[in-house]
């Protein structure tokens, strides 16, 4: 997939807008979402702002227990996963191993995003583990998804044992929760909160006023 980035000098209706973005790796919505939002961004024209976010660091302190803690649950998501994937016409190839440890691809994004190479590299990661069923949470892995976004190994060697990365990666949670977010995908506009795949038709509905 290919992801350009837009900001306020787009000749669009709606100037200065930002929208802040919520993902997490582990989670199949975040990915189908992320398949979406790059006609998304193109049509309103704002800016996207994009965190990746530790998961059960959120549910933890937002007090949700999420899917993992509830087979039936799961189960469900699983399930509806692949009736978004085949609503959207996208590949979705759950892995044989599910990978529920988002802080290792948090820390480096901190790294990613100071270069600002965020949309390759979590367009990389997602494509990895969502398409290919690759460990994202794998220092190799999360070094060849870096690469693309310009960032090389060794800064993914020290992000990884930085504890200033570890740090800006909780208090990057601690933001998003501070905002009500307690799952993801995660899309703020104008302090107002929209969550899950399913709403990124009220987001654009919402982004053409």
């Amino acid at each position: 997939m290919s992801y350009t980035r837009f900001n306020s000098s787009s000749e669009v209706n709606i100037m200065n807008r930002s929208i802040d973005v919520y993902l997490s790796i582990s989670s199949p919505f975040s990915y189908l979402a992320w398949t979406r939002l790059p006609a998304l961004a193109q049509r309103s024209g704002c800016e996207y702002r994009y965190h990746l976010i530790d998961l059960a660091r959120v549910w933890e302190q937002s007090d949700n227990p999420g899917p993992v803690s509830v087979e039936s649950k799961l189960n469900y998501l699983i399930t509806d996963a692949g009736r978004w994937a085949e609503r959207y016409g996208v590949p979705l190839n759950l892995p044989g191993e599910f990978v529920f440890d988002n802080t290792p691809s948090c820390r480096v994004f901190e790294v990613v995003r100071e270069s600002g190479g965020e949309i390759p590299y979590i367009d990389s990661l997602m494509t990895s583990y969502w398409v290919g069923g690759q460990n994202f949470a794998k220092p190799d892995v999360l070094a060849s998804c870096a690469a693309k976004a310009g960032v090389g190994e060794e800064k993914v060697t020290q992000a990884l044992n930085d504890d200033a990365t570890l740090e800006a990666s909780r208090q990057e949670a601690e933001q998003a929760v501070s905002q009500g977010i307690f799952g993801v995908p995660s899309f703020v506009v104008d302090g107002d909160l929209y969550w899950g795949n399913d709403r990124l038709d009220f987001l654009e509905r919402r982004l053409a006023c």
